[in-house]
């Protein structure tokens, strides 16, 4: 099925001279007047794009997901569409559809919008995932990838460890990935013992669905370079992402504090920065709750709050954690602090609500039970559901 999508809108002026800014190289003479959407059928999609000269977007996305469709949507924007018709047949793939050649396990993806770089012939230059934004920001993204995608066609820089043929992948890995059956953990750890060293596709692809054991990261992280160079940097570094999440996790699970800076450290080592800024502290956060080192927790919203980069909600959240988790005093006497200076500037609900209950923790009863009564009048004229609210309420009630 071929689909040329006609003019609906045009996008603004700004994403218009970000697009005239990616895509600069040299157009292919014999294009076609407008772009060529090709749906599931590859071999179709390879016989067009051969006979224009143009590279192949794959876009994997499935029926259910969201964010696919701002692509789909975007697709209709002609200034768009001209944009990307200068280079590319975009190929749209169902990755829940089942075919004889089931192009997502091929190529490993497991989330969804994934997008993909191809020649006619099938030669991968890149790939990226996540979710695709109507803002200046993701477009200007979006096309730099293209761009990317277009310079390393030219240059004939493609994955040498990407193949052209259809795979055969083991049965255990198929089944879970297709949803069929949970994986168990005797024929994972079957398969990498025999293929320990990471050296073909299909090992490639286990390891970025499933897993694999250290030894086979120290392999990856040793010889990154080179395992850019045959799969992509974004895969490999979709694999050690997900190594630092495991390594931390067990870290955390462990309780062990050698263990979980020796995790902290790699993950800081092996992150990039927009990863390393959003998860290494939340990591710590939760190290530290596991841990009970609520002193830690407490300077550290100390320090965030003296660099005002701490918003009401977080403050409300740390307070809370507190409220619930803490057996140091001096933790919750800074909680209580920090909700009563809050409550001052801003009565919501949800605020009132933690400093009553860290009130009645500290032994203020009557206090207590005035603000949790503010706070129930507040949530129900919003219509929140106040029962937890009315718990402390009550208990109160009986206590005075």
């Amino acid at each position: 099925m071929i689909i040329v999508y006609p003019n609906f809108m045009r996008i603004s002026v700004v994403l218009s001279f970000l697009i005239a800014l990616a895509i600069t190289c040299s157009i292919p003479t014999n294009k076609p007047e407008e772009l060529v959407v090709v749906e599931q059928n590859w071999d179709e999609a390879q016989k067009l794009a051969e006979k224009y000269d143009l590279l192949i977007l794959m876009d994997f996305y499935t029926d259910w997901c969201g964010p696919c469709k701002v692509f789909d949507a975007q697709l209709q924007n002609q200034e768009f569409a001209d944009s990307l018709a200068a280079h590319y047949l975009v190929f749209k793939y169902d990755a829940e559809k089942k075919d004889s050649f089931n192009l997502a396990l091929k190529h490993h993806v497991t989330s969804y919008p994934t997008y993909i770089v191809s020649t006619a012939k099938g030669d991968i230059i890149n790939k990226q995932y996540g979710r695709f934004e109507e803002t200046p920001e993701s477009l200007a993204k979006f096309f730099q990838f293209l761009h990317q995608g277009v310079e390393g066609h030219e240059q004939k820089k493609y994955l040498t460890g990407i193949t052209k043929d259809t795979l055969s992948f083991p049965q255990f890995y198929v089944e879970h990935l297709n949803r069929e059956k949970k994986y168990e953990v005797k024929d994972w750890e079957a398969y990498w013992q025999e293929h320990a060293n990471l050296q073909t596709e299909t090992e490639f692809a286990v390891l970025l669905g499933l897993g694999g054991p250290e030894s086979v990261y120290a392999n990856l992280i040793r010889d990154r370079n080179a395992y850019e160079q045959r799969f992509g940097k974004a895969d490999v570094y979709h694999a050690l992402e997900y190594h630092c999440h495991q390594q931390l996790e067990n870290a955390i699970l462990s309780q062990d504090s050698n263990k979980f800076a020796a995790a902290l450290t790699q993950a800081e080592q092996l992150f990039n920065a927009e990863d390393a800024d959003r998860f290494i502290p939340e990591y710590k956060e939760l190290f530290w709750v596991e841990t009970e080192r609520w002193d830690l927790i407490a300077n550290q919203v100390k320090a965030n709050l003296k660099a005002g980069n701490l918003s009401r909600n977080d403050l409300n959240r740390y307070a809370w954690k507190i409220q619930e988790y803490s057996n140091d005093l001096r933790a919750d006497e800074l909680a209580l602090h920090w909700m009563d200076s809050l409550t001052q500037i801003d009565s919501s609900y949800a605020y009132l609500d933690t400093y009553a209950w860290l009130l009645y923790k500290d032994g203020q009863r009557q206090k207590a039970l005035t603000t949790i009564q503010s706070c129930i009048r507040q949530g129900e004229k919003m219509g929140e559901n106040m029962a937890f609210s009315k718990e402390l309420e009550t208990v109160l009630n009986s206590e005075i």
